[in-house]
């Protein structure tokens, strides 16, 4: 499965067997920019954003929007899922935020659980594939290491 944004704000899935696509998703704004996406490492659940710093949530396999919050004051530039924990970044032009998904399907859309202040805007970020770690690069062309507290690591 291979997923493409669109300069129209939506995501399309295409499977590599078919020449057609398989699903699409999109948050219907007549405003729509390019598209900024996520897909977590089990591929269920899609994070796009909207208008605004609203990321929408959708349920892959349902094709179905599970919740939509506001969790930046601006657009949203980037944004990645842990690939070990249920942690979402999303960063704006002034901070990234971390939120906690826990278990999405059964509680609301939780308030993010760090701001980490950034001196520059995102334009990139990477997780550790093997920690609760991540590298965030800005416009100033740094990385800067990050790892969450402790107490926001899921138990082993």
């Amino acid at each position: 499965m291979v997923a493409a944004g669109e300069s129209r704000g939506g995501v399309t899935l295409w499977d590599a067997r078919v020449n057609e696509s398989v699903a699409h998703f999109s948050t219907n704004s007549p405003n729509a920019k390019r598209s900024v996406f996520a897909v977590d490492g089990a591929a269920r659940v899609l994070a796009l954003a909207g208008d605004s710093g609203m990321v929408h949530l959708y349920d892959i396999a349902a094709r179905k929007e599970i919740v939509k919050k506001k969790i930046c004051p601006t657009d949203v530039k980037t944004m990645s899922f842990s690939p070990k924990m249920r942690l979402l970044l999303a960063a704006d032009v002034q901070r990234l935020r971390m939120v906690n998904l826990g278990d999405i399907s059964l509680t609301p859309f939780p308030p993010p659980t760090h701001h980490i202040l950034s001196l520059q805007s995102v334009t990139g970020i990477l997780w550790d594939p093997t920690t609760c770690r991540f590298v965030v690069r800005g416009t100033d062309r740094l990385l800067r290491l990050y790892r969450p507290d402790d107490a926001d690591s899921e138990a082993s």
